[in-house]
């Protein structure tokens, strides 16, 4: 969901910091989960909570979850990233790195419930361990 800058307030900081924290809990479980059962077919998962920026609403700030595939060798296959919140800086809907007159500051936060996250990683590990074999 997109939120303008006029929105930003310490309740959507919050609403950030809880989906940041509930999505970085659910990935450790589910790398936890999944991790052996890929090991059987000669695979390594692992998965990163990443945070670029030091406030949510200055443009630049981004959070992501990034869930990566390697070969037991160490060749990696894929890498799957899902972004929980971005705040960007545009100018007449184009990204810019910083702030100038007539722009506009704006956020987006994932929509996606964790269930849907889970069946989106798995979606994407069955289709690529498919490829795989």
């Amino acid at each position: 969901m997109k939120y303008p800058q006029k929105e930003f307030n310490s309740d959507l900081r919050k609403l950030i910091k809880n989906k940041e924290k509930v999505l970085t809990i659910f990935v450790k479980e589910y790398v936890k989960k999944k991790k052996p059962i890929l090991m059987e077919e000669g695979l390594l998962l692992e998965a990163e909570f990443v945070i670029e920026g030091n406030d949510p609403f200055i443009p630049g700030y981004n959070s992501s979850i990034s869930v990566g595939i390697s070969e037991s060798e160490g060749e990696p296959l894929d890498i799957h990233i899902i972004y929980i919140w971005e705040c960007n800086c545009t100018f007449l809907g184009v990204p810019i790195g910083r702030w100038i007159p007539g722009s506009k500051i704006t956020g987006e936060l994932i929509d996606e419930t964790v269930e849907e996250i889970e069946q989106e990683l798995t979606l994407f590990l069955e289709e690529l361990v498919s490829d795989c074999l």
